[in-house]
């Protein structure tokens, strides 16, 4: 019938698609923010995208930027793109998660940071690892033992304070304590004290160990393009397109590294479901992907 002559003639990446799907992946370079339901095919939206930068626009691949949430949902969208793309546009692309894709970043350019203290063989700090130096502290400059010291709620909330600016880099305990408290986090007065002493000496022991917990990962690469306007500038010219998956989680400091990333040509193509924030804790801000979004990139489209 006529309508399978249409869908012969239109490009493999957008068949199959539904109206509003074939919108997203067919807009205009820009601002686009997708926002979807569970289940309505958000996976098959950015690979479309991507396919339509390559075939249509002709993107080179090696200036595709995709993060995603999870290592399982990157190495899943580089798998899909295979098939889409080929291997060897696949591979050129970059995919990852903001923490991985920021360790990338930091490994390459992150000593250029003033006053980091840190050289670009880093170790990576996971939350077991950040406990012990809290654990540390607590015994060595509170007098705790080591079998009634409990860093478990202190970490998470100088986790929680990091997630809470734009980057923590050269702040110190007091300024963090003031952030978790304006994003009206939960903490107990009477640990406010303790938390400012808690989080410089926690800092410290970071910086001799040479490491980075996984919260610094996306502040001192938010600090890097702050700072450092040539590695700003390379990171610009580097990925001329940036897409996000799950744009709906992201933290204030996450928000800030795309903001970084997809300036001064604002190209950054958004996918997320407005009414569903997996990651509740990891100090997601729902505002990112209505009001912020529309106030730092001009002329976005939904």
């Amino acid at each position: 019938g006529a309508e399978a002559t249409v869908d012969a003639l239109e490009p493999p990446h957008v068949r199959g698609l539904n109206d509003d799907q074939r919108a997203a992946v067919l807009a205009p370079v820009g601002a686009t923010r997708v926002l979807a339901g569970p289940g309505s095919g958000k996976t098959h939206v950015l690979i479309g995208r991507v396919a339509h930068l390559i075939h249509e626009l002709k993107t080179p691949p090696r200036e595709i930027l995709c993060i995603t949430f999870t290592n399982k949902a990157a190495r899943e969208l580089r798998e899909r793109l295979r098939d889409k793309i080929g291997d060897a546009a696949a591979r050129e692309i970059t995919a990852g998660t903001f923490h991985s894709v920021a360790a990338r970043m930091l490994r390459r350019h992150g000593d250029r940071i003033p006053g980091i203290g840190r050289t670009g063989e880093f170790t990576i700090y996971d939350a077991d690892d950040s406990k012990q130096i809290v654990q540390g502290v607590l015994v060595n400059k509170f007098g705790e033992t080591k079998k009634t010291a409990q860093p478990g709620p202190m970490r998470n909330w100088i986790s929680t304070s990091k997630s809470c600016v734009k980057h923590s880099v050269g702040l110190n305990g007091s300024h963090m304590l003031r952030a978790l408290l304006d994003a009206h986090k939960p903490i107990p007065p009477m640990s406010h004290e303790r938390f400012v002493e808690c989080y410089d000496e926690y800092e410290l022991g970071l910086r001799q160990a040479n490491a980075f917990d996984f919260d610094d990962l996306l502040s001192a690469t938010v600090a890097m393009l702050e700072m450092c306007p040539d590695v700003r500038s390379y990171y610009e010219h580097r990925w001329s397109q940036v897409l996000v998956d799950e744009f709906q989680d992201t933290s204030t400091t996450q928000y800030e590294l795309i903001r970084k990333l997809s300036q001064p040509q604002g190209s950054v193509f958004v996918v997320g479901d407005a009414d569903q924030a997996i990651y509740g804790w990891r100090g997601a801000e729902v505002a990112n992907i209505r009001t912020q979004f529309d106030e730092d990139f001009k002329d976005v489209q939904t």
